[in-house]
Order: C-alpha cells, then sequence, then structure tokens
C-alpha cells in the first residue's frame, strides 16, 4: 500500500465516509489514539482499493474496520 496523495482531502474523505462528520472523533483500536476523521490519512492498494487508516500509519497497523464506532467527546 502507498500513500495517496489528495487535492483536497476533505472531499475525498466525505466520498469515502459519507455518513461521518470530518470534525467527529474516533479512537484506533490498535494504538489507542484519538483523532478527527479530517487528520486520517488514506492509503491506496494495488487494486486501487482506497483505505483509511489511523493518522499514526504506517506505524499503527489499524484500518477504518478497526475504529471505535464510539465518538469521543474530550
Amino acid at each position: 500500500m502507498q500513500i495517496l496523495t489528495m487535492r483536497n482531502k476533505k472531499e475525498q474523505l466525505q466520498e469515502l465516509l459519507p455518513d461521518a462528520k470530518l470534525s467527529s472523533q474516533r479512537r484506533c483500536r490498535f494504538c489507542d489514539a484519538i483523532f478527527e476523521i479530517i487528520e486520517a490519512k488514506v492509503y491506496i492498494r494495488q487494486n486501487n482499493e482506497k483505505i483509511v487508516c489511523c493518522p499514526n500509519a504506517p506505524l499503527c497497523k489499524g484500518t477504518n474496520e478497526n475504529w471505535s464506532t464510539i465518538v469521543f467527546k474530550l
């Protein structure tokens, strides 16, 4: 996988996660980082599938399938 370079990250994330508010917070189950969705990284696989990952990736192995569904309010 390689990181996807985007001209408009906000637009790309809204396309990938249409029901999510980009300012809402998530927790990565792998590294326990708490972050806003807009901070997430987007990777692209060899088959052109786009994967939304924890901002700590690639050190953190978490992907969107691993995110907590709980929105944290700090």
